[in-house]
């Protein structure tokens, strides 16, 4: 018997590091593209946002914005590897163009970045890798 299983189907059964490793060696040839950006559907959904907040990747005004975690995941990387709230600190040095959300059940403001500002700025992501310390 053959079992035939889709992608995301076994993405979705991998835990943070397993899914990082895989999702970081996978042919993406669209990587980067608003499209790929905005439909990767392994990004980390758990908290409840409040009124107004999306969660998730968004678009405005023709830039993809998204928050350290969710760009640390779609580069396949491991999350739980990072400081990702002082990495979005560092960013905030450099940037006021950002997009604040709000969550339920998360009592702290995380702020979504332009995709390519990350990109620009993703040389320091090392420095904030629990691993390195």
């Amino acid at each position: 018997m053959v079992l035939k299983i889709s992608i995301d189907q076994l993405l979705h059964q991998m835990d943070d590091k397993t899914k990082a490793d895989f999702l970081s060696k996978m042919d993406r040839s669209n990587k980067g593209t608003v499209e790929d950006i905005l439909n990767f559907p392994h990004y980390f959904d758990k908290y409840t946002p409040k009124k107004g907040t999306v969660n998730g990747p968004q678009l405005k005004n023709s830039r993809v914005y998204l928050s350290v975690y969710h760009f640390i995941q779609y580069e396949g990387l491991n999350p739980q590897d990072y400081n990702t709230e002082d990495f979005g600190l560092y960013l905030s040095k450099f940037t006021d163009d950002v997009i604040p959300c709000y969550y339920e059940d998360y009592d702290k403001k995380i702020n979504k970045y332009v995709y390519s500002f990350i990109q620009e700025k993703k040389s320091k992501l090392s420095e904030f890798c629990h691993l390195n310390n």
